[in-house]
């Protein structure tokens, strides 16, 4: 449980799950898109930012996540999708807080002013950072 993380159980907590982007800046992610952020051992970080994906590196010290520099691919997306991909990005270019969630499954991206820049929440196996099925991709769809 998140309730009352050591920098330990932060890191073991958020390094190699994927998460899925549920709000930016307080507004639930728009219908149909599925911003993700997936954070490995190495400190590379990858993920969808809503219509390009997301590469880059990231420091974890502590409770605190620092990531960049972030690199994107360049698709064009609707306007909406494109602004929201925006807000995101603009979201992981500070210094932020992990900090628990209000279930069990979700991490929240905390400014240094205490404003929840992003709520996180634990992917149950839909899809991978890359856009494929993931359980196609591990074999046990049916």
């Amino acid at each position: 449980m998140l309730a009352g993380m050591s920098s330990d159980s932060t890191a073991d907590l958020v390094v190699g799950s994927l998460w899925d982007v549920v709000e930016v800046e307080g507004a639930p992610v728009l219908a149909g898109t599925s911003p993700q952020l997936q954070l490995d051992a190495e400190g590379r970080v990858a993920g969808r930012a809503t219509v390009n994906r997301l590469m880059g590196s990231y420091t974890l010290t502590g409770d605190v996540l620092v990531l960049g520099p972030l690199a994107t691919t360049m698709m064009m997306g609707p306007e909406d999708h494109m602004q929201q991909e925006q807000r995101v990005l603009t979201a992981l270019q500070r210094e932020l807080r992990v900090a628990p969630g209000d279930t069990d499954d979700e991490l929240l991206l905390v400014s240094e002013a205490g404003t929840t820049r992003l709520r996180l929440a634990a992917d149950t196996g839909g899809t991978d950072t890359d856009g494929s099925d993931a359980d196609a991709a591990d074999g046990t769809e049916p």
